[in-house]
C-alpha cells in the first residue's frame, strides 16, 4: 500500500467501550480514549482489513511514515477529527505534532554531490 493510500485511510475517534485490545501495543482500549482505525486491502474487491490502535501508542509510528516518505499529512484532515470534543483535537495535535507540516524534501546523495561538485 502506497504512504499516501495508508495515511488517507486513518481514522481518528474515541473508544466507545473497553472490549479492545491496541493492535499496535497489546494495551487495552478503554472507554473515552482516543484511537486511530488502520484500514488495509479492499482494493481489488476483498474485504477490507481494519485494525484498532491507541493513537497515543500509534502516533510515533503515524509521524515515522510521514517523515520517512515525505507524504504531507496534517490530522485536521483525519476522518472523524472534526467530532471529536476540542480536548480530543488538543491532544490530537500535540500527539501529531511531529508530523504537522513537516513532510520532509529528501535529495538523493548522488545529486547532492553533483550540485556541489559543479560551483
Amino acid at each position: 500500500q502506497a504512504p499516501s493510500a495508508f495515511l488517507g485511510r486513518l481514522v481518528v475517534s474515541v473508544a466507545l467501550d473497553n472490549r479492545s485490545k491496541c493492535k499496535f501495543s497489546g494495551k487495552q482500549i478503554n472507554q473515552g480514549r482516543l484511537v486511530v482505525t488502520f484500514t488495509t486491502g479492499g482494493a481489488k474487491g476483498e474485504v477490507p482489513t481494519t485494525q484498532l490502535c491507541l493513537l497515543s501508542e500509534a502516533a510515533p509510528f503515524i509521524q515515522n511514515v510521514v517523515s520517512e516518505t515525505g507524504a504531507a499529512f496534517s490530522p485536521v484532515q483525519m476522518p472523524g477529527y472534526n467530532v471529536l470534543s476540542s480536548k480530543d483535537k488538543k491532544i490530537v495535535m500535540n500527539l501529531m505534532a511531529a508530523a504537522v507540516g513537516k513532510a520532509l524534501v529528501k535529495k538523493r546523495p548522488a545529486a547532492a554531490n553533483i550540485a556541489s561538485e559543479s560551483l
